[in-house]
């Protein structure tokens, strides 16, 4: 979603992360930080329900034995909320499609640079 507060534009992206993941997007970001075209993360927090940490758990829990053995199979995932910045402009904003696949030929070009830091071992 597209924020804007006191002049600044950002953008805060909910996510639902797998907890067994050891590298979350905000620590691979804050590992990257400092990196052209790498967003900067204002903040991470969890979303809260009924006061508590939000996540998959909450909606799964169960007394039935059954349920509680298929429940064990699937991946526990916390709800959180990723405020960055700088906000950029939607797919549509691009001129034309030269522009846009300019853009893609960036990304693609770049994707070894960053994988080159050691932030994945």
């Amino acid at each position: 979603y597209h924020v804007e507060k006191d002049g600044r534009h950002g953008v805060v992206k909910d996510v639902w992360v797998d907890k067994s993941r050891e590298d979350r997007e905000s620590e691979i970001l804050e590992k990257l930080k400092g990196l052209d075209n790498i967003p900067t993360i204002i903040a991470d927090e969890p979303v809260l329900h009924d006061g508590e940490a939000d996540s998959t758990t909450y909606f799964r829990e169960t007394d039935d034995p059954k349920e509680k053995e298929a429940r064990e199979m699937i991946e526990d995932r916390d709800h959180r909320r990723i405020l960055m910045e700088p906000f950029c402009h939607s797919l549509s904003a691009f001129r034309d499609l030269i522009e846009l696949l300019t853009a893609i030929l960036d990304i693609v070009n770049g994707a070894p640079y960053v994988f080159s830091f050691s932030i994945f071992d």
